[in-house]
C-alpha cells in the first residue's frame, strides 16, 4: 500500500491522507456557486464510492493541482 499526504487548499494545517491504490479517478471540475463567484475543484475518487473535493480558490491553481495529482497517483478519469 502507498499512501500520500495533500494539503487542503482551504486550511493548510488539515492533511489528506490517500490511499495510492484505491484510487480510481481524478477530475478537475468548475461548480457555479453563485452568479458571480465560481467553484474551482479536483476531486479524487476512491472505491467504495467514496470521494475526496479539494477547493481551490482560481482556476489556475485548480490545474495545477490536478496536473500533480495525476502525476504522483498516475489515474485520470
Amino acid at each position: 500500500m502507498a499512501f500520500i499526504s495533500i494539503k487542503d487548499p482551504q486550511n493548510s494545517q488539515n492533511q489528506h491522507v490517500i490511499n495510492v491504490d484505491n484510487v480510481v479517478s481524478i477530475k478537475r471540475e468548475v461548480n457555479q456557486q453563485t452568479q458571480d463567484r465560481d467553484e474551482h475543484v479536483v476531486v479524487i475518487a476512491h472505491t467504495c464510492s467514496v470521494a475526496t473535493t479539494f477547493t481551490y480558490p482560481d482556476e489556475a491553481s485548480a490545474k495545477r493541482a490536478y496536473s500533480d495529482m495525476i502525476k504522483y497517483l498516475g489515474v485520470v478519469s
